[in-house]
């Protein structure tokens, strides 16, 4: 039982089927068959030089040892021995370098070495060949056409209409004339309220006003977009209905509005991706716009670069060196959503707190220096500061007492613990552990994870600090977890995201206000014991790190590398590099500009693009040359509600959108937290156990939510139209249909184009080199014998004098004078070629004295007529 499988058929057929399995011609490629078949070549040399020989000797009668044959046939019969390999195999007399003269023995052993390299080259040096698919050296000018994009993204991007344009719709709190808008608004406040007049509102964007922020691009890449070839992938119309108090919006006609739709994520698959409008890089971040078009396709291929128009976000995290620890209780069962023994750590948070507020630059010379860490690192401080105070770890100053400081206490230390639950209870105010405990949380609220904990009563908050209202709860009255002897509230912990976003509704619309998002990153609970790091099982051990982020978006131009091949469709398209424009020296940096509107951000998306020095003379703008443009707005006014916007200018609009959305709760997006999507919460467990994985987690929701929001319109096709007009700003609607047309009016542009190529490994060539020189040198040789007179008459005389037909006949004096004579091979033979000679072998032991006879005579000759 059981010696089957050691049994040798077994074995041999293991053996045999892996030989097999390693041999497969699958596996082969068309050098290593060229190698295989010259292999086989080359031992076929081999074996009938060997092989021949043998044959002939089967065919000779030897009697008594004795052989007779002509003297022309001992001739060929020793060439076709002597010319074979048995001499060097049986190390007879020809083969021998002993008393043999020495270019004789020289070109005998080069012959060898030749034959030897020939058989090496002829083996090896196939295998050094291969093909590839190789870019022409010089670049073609072909044209570019439209090419459609059918995934999820393609489809559920709706056709452009023609007459979509923007629109632009200004006031917070009550209609507002944007800035160089024909709108006849104006307003007047008195002691019972605020009153506006006017006779109609236009929601309609100058001409002048687009030529202006688009004048930038007429000195760069036709491919470069401008804040007005960013359009949302889903638009609509609004009608404002006329009432007495309103003033009607376009004579009470409708007018655009863009609207946020998710289509899907793409953070999963990860990448560079191509979408309808938009190349996605959830690589860096960031999304580049361009209405995707392609040269006519290849068969192998091509690639180009362009220059697009980039908007990226740059986010800054901060670890709060605080920790969220608790375990899985073991009466839940595997999976469960329970959780207990919920406790802050103090992992240098609060006891190697820095205990000097943090100073931040707040001047207006921002573009230069965002200052995102600090932003990031204040708002941090804030937040353990304050969580100080309300655990009684250390004091505030007295605002009454000059002479108080913080910090006169500092009651904690690295590991300490501070309870967030009430012992025999399952209470606790930190809600989404309730829900979705493995997954990531991302909140503009600071100081959450204390909502709750100074419930003194059922239903009654002493302090303020409610958030959830989970001390309703409570059936008996409960002792409060910490006193907050400061009494500080939600609203104490609002003033770290205002010192962390420093831009609010109430500041000016103009370029020193960049729009930044803040919040706290709850990161993917790491797991403390051994066991499968995403499965939540119970008496498992974990913890969540905790971060404060500020993120804020940049726009710039970047080189992109496209390579197309495949089918002749955007899934036929690729990026293979992504790299900032670089840039010789500073005058050639574009030129940036935001509005200076005069009106607060309640009122006005300030309008930003590339412009011209001219254009920034001409209208109200402040600009600023350099690689890019921190843009303008406030996150307190952006959304990502499915609900229409008011207006249908996305490229104002959408960045702030996606920066409120990114850190807001209840938005309609996918579900980002990684609870429903475990490929998803394998990546975001990774990337929060640092800040700058957290950092890059940030980038990557940013990137993703604006992807689903907005495309671009722009190509290399645009170079065919005129500037935006306002009223039909996309060409995808032209494109689609269009492809030869495309082509034909297209002008050229530079593209590579790819080819197969046959190319070698050189170190296969060893051997071939080798033979080549061992080649040359015995050309330059014979080339020199010949100049000294090796000619075909000393060849041929040479090559008579020691056949052995003629040298055995020169034993007799007949035969040595036709040898001597040097009479040509025809007529030897015919006198003295055709005589018998008989070689046989005879022992002699006489030994002679006389010098003139031999020592020893080996062999008789016998002639015979």
């Amino acid at each position: 039982m059981g010696d089957d499988c050691s049994s040798p058929e077994l074995s041999r057929s293991v053996f045999f089927n892996s030989i097999a399995m390693a041999l497969s011609l699958q596996d082969l490629t068309v050098s290593d068959v060229s190698g295989m078949i010259a292999a086989a070549i080359a031992a076929v040399q081999i074996f009938n030089p060997v092989a021949l020989p043998v044959i002939l000797l089967g065919s000779l009668e030897l009697t008594n040892s004795a052989l007779t044959l002509s003297a022309v046939t001992w001739s060929v019969l020793a060439r076709e021995l002597q010319s074979s390999y048995w001499p060097s195999i049986l190390r007879t007399d020809s083969s021998t370098t002993s008393g043999v003269l020495k270019s004789v023995s020289i070109v005998s052993w080069s012959k060898t070495i030749a034959k030897l390299l020939t058989a090496i080259a002829a083996v090896v040096t196939p295998l050094g060949l291969y093909e590839d698919i190789s870019p022409q050296t010089t670049p073609k000018l072909v044209p570019f056409h439209y090419i459609d994009d059918k995934s999820p993204f393609g489809i559920g991007t709706p056709p452009r209409e023609i007459d979509m344009r923007f629109s632009r719709i200004c006031g917070g709190f009550y209609p507002v004339g944007c800035p160089n808008s024909h709108t006849n608004v104006t307003s007047f406040s008195n002691a019972t309220g605020i009153y506006v007049s006017g006779d109609w509102y236009d929601s309609h964007i100058p001409q002048y006003v687009i030529n202006s922020f688009e004048s930038g691009i007429s000195s760069m890449a036709p491919s470069v977009s401008s804040v007005f070839d960013i359009q949302s992938r889903y638009q609509t119309w609004a009608q404002a209905v006329e009432s007495n108090d309103t003033i009607p919006i376009d004579n009470n006609t409708a007018y655009p509005v863009s609207v946020f739709r998710q289509i899907g994520s793409l953070i999963v698959n990860g990448g560079i991706q191509l979408l309808e409008g938009l190349v996605v890089d959830l690589q860096s971040g960031g999304v580049g716009f361009r209405n995707h078009t392609a040269p006519p396709w290849q068969p192998f291929g091509s690639t180009w670069s362009e220059d697009l128009l980039f908007i990226q976000p740059d986010t800054e995290c901060v670890n709060l060196n605080l920790t969220l620890d608790f375990n899985v209780p073991r009466s839940f069962s595997l999976g469960g959503s329970g959780f207990s023994d919920l406790v802050l750590t103090d992992r240098g948070g609060f006891s190697r707190i820095q205990q000097n507020s943090p100073l931040y630059s707040t001047n207006v010379g921002s573009q230069k220096d965002p200052d995102m860490f600090n932003r990031a690192y204040a708002a941090a401080w804030v937040n353990n500061f304050l969580s100080m105070l309300f655990l009684n770890i250390t004091n505030p100053a007295e605002y009454n007492n000059s002479d108080s400081g913080a910090f006169q206490y500092l009651e904690s230390s690295v590991g300490k613990q501070f309870p967030l639950m009430r012992n025999g209870t399952s209470e606790s105010s930190f809600s989404f552990l309730q829900h979705a405990p493995m997954s990531v949380n991302i909140d503009s609220l600071f100081g959450y994870y204390l909502s709750g904990a100074d419930y003194a009563y059922p239903g009654i908050n002493t302090t303020g600090f409610n958030v959830t209202g989970l001390g309703d709860n409570f059936t008996d009255p409960q002792p409060a977890l910490y006193p907050n002897p400061f009494q500080i509230t939600e609203e104490n912990f609002t003033a770290a995201g205002a010192i962390c976003k420093r831009t609010t509704q109430y500041d000016y619309a103009n370029i020193s206000n960049i729009a930044t998002a803040c919040g706290m990153i709850y990161g993917v609970p790491q797991r403390q014991i051994l066991g499968n790091p995403l499965i939540f099982d119970p008496g498992s051990n974990w913890s969540i790190p905790m971060y404060t982020c500020a993120t804020a978006t940049k726009a710039l131009i970047k080189t992109v590398t496209f390579q197309f091949n495949g089918s002749d469709d955007l899934s036929g398209l690729k990026v293979t590099q992504i790299s900032e424009k670089v840039y010789p020296d500073g005058t050639s940096m574009p030129l940036w500009a935001v509005e200076n509107t005069n009106l607060s951000m309640s009122d006005v998306a300030p309008l930003w693009g590339l412009v011209t020095p001219d254009t920034a003379r001409q209208i109200n703008i402040s600009s600023v040359r350099q690689e890019g443009l921190w843009l303008p707005g406030t996150t307190d006014l952006g959304s990502l509600y499915t609900v229409p916007r008011y207006q249908n200018l996305p490229g104002v609009n959408f960045y702030v959108d996606v920066l409120a959305g990114m850190y807001g709760s209840g938005y309609d997006t996918f579900d980002y937290s990684g609870a429903s999507s475990y490929a998803l919460l394998h990546q975001w467990q990774q990337l929060t156990q640092t800040s700058p994985g957290s950092a890059h987690m940030m980038n990557l929701i940013w990137t993703d939510l604006a992807a689903n929001y907005v495309l671009g319109t722009r190509s290399l096709l645009s170079s065919l139209e005129p500037l935006s007009t306002g009223n039909s700003n996309n060409v995808r609607e032209k494109r689609i249909h269009n492809k030869r047309q495309d082509e034909a009016m297209s002008p050229n542009f530079p593209v590579t184009l790819y080819e197969r190529r046959v190319r070698y490994h050189v170190l296969y060539g060893i051997p071939a080199f080798l033979l080549l020189a061992l080649t040359t040198v015995t050309l330059v040789c014979a080339t020199w014998s010949v100049i000294r007179g090796s000619g075909l008459g000393k060849m041929r005389t040479l090559l008579n004098r020691t056949s052995v037909g003629r040298i055995v006949n020169s034993s007799n004096s007949e035969s040595e004078v036709i040898l001597v004579s040097g009479i040509p091979s025809r007529k030897w033979i015919r006198v003295a070629g055709k005589h018998r000679i008989t070689l046989t072998e005879q022992l002699n032991n006489h030994e002679v004295s006389d010098k003139n006879n031999r020592n020893q005579q080996d062999s008789l000759l016998h002639h015979t007529d």
